[in-house]
């Protein structure tokens, strides 16, 4: 089965002092992401190929994803792609998926910033359904068997089609130890750049508009319900009343206000002595 990885880069301060003299590595996300494309490789076969959308300077990071074990490493950009949206992005690497793909794997949101909602916004441009909290993945004659981590420690198993996006689990980035000579291959290869001539739409940027205080939040008090006893009448009006009660908001038009409303209603109920 042939798989794509969805590959992103961040700069790491601390790898200023290694041998490679970059600080650029891929996150952990995307390492994930890659251990679950690998071990669907040697399950099915097939191809593995990384696409990323990012800058030159994520070359060498991705150049690790091929020491690691990718067969081919696809780097897309363009001049206004900096500023693309959700959408802009996800028609970049639907694009730069290959024909013959069965399967694309991508992580959770990335580890300096991101919505995760990435992977979401890829299935629908491809058209493809979409499957998330994935740890691990078999392959079958034009199925997949993947498990899923589901809520309360629940694992589920899921037998899907093939052309489809999954989305790795968040768990702790494998370790990936290529033999030197490996790595220093890779280092030496080129990653294929794929220009993106075609602008993104406007509508597709953010763009700032406005800035101001924000907005006081609404107080209000409720008046509690009837049914209530006199305590728990007294005890929803002190502390703002409970609107799942049934209670009615209390009138501040009214003569006197809430403050006499309020006094109404203790010397009602017998808790003060009304004049």
């Amino acid at each position: 089965m042939n798989s794509v990885v969805l590959l992103r880069a961040v700069d790491d301060a601390e790898l200023a002092q290694g041998v490679w003299g970059d600080t650029c590595r891929l996150d952990e996300p995307s390492v994930v992401a890659l251990s679950l494309a690998l071990s669907l490789r040697r399950d099915a076969g097939g191809q593995v190929q990384g696409v990323a959308m990012g800058p030159p300077e994520w070359d060498a990071a991705l150049r690790e994803a091929r020491a690691m074990g990718v067969d081919a490493v696809t780097r897309a950009w363009g001049g206004e792609l900096a500023e693309a949206g959700i959408g802009g992005t996800a028609r970049v690497l639907a694009e730069a998926v290959p024909a013959g793909t069965d399967v694309v794997f991508a992580g959770g949101a990335a580890s300096d910033h991101g919505s995760g909602v990435l992977a979401g916004a890829l299935a629908e441009v491809l058209g493809w359904p979409l499957l998330q909290e994935v740890t691990a993945v078999e392959g079958g004659e034009g199925y997949l068997v993947a498990q899923v981590r589901a809520g309360g420690g629940v694992r589920q198993t899921y037998r899907v089609p093939a052309r489809v996006v999954l989305v790795a689990a968040r768990m702790p980035a494998p370790a990936f130890y290529p033999r030197l000579a490996t790595r220093l291959a890779a280092r030496r290869e080129a990653v294929a750049a794929r220009e993106v001539a075609h602008p993104v739409s406007a509508g597709e940027r953010f763009e700032l508009v406005g800035y101001g205080p924000a907005r006081p939040l609404t107080r209000q008090l409720l008046k509690p319900s009837a049914a209530a006893k006199p305590a728990e009448r007294l005890r929803q009006l002190m502390s703002g009343g409970m609107g799942g009660r049934g209670g009615k908001t209390l009138e501040a038009a009214t003569e006197g206000g809430i403050a006499r409303q309020l006094a109404d209603l203790l010397a009602k109920e017998g808790l003060i002595r009304g004049e």
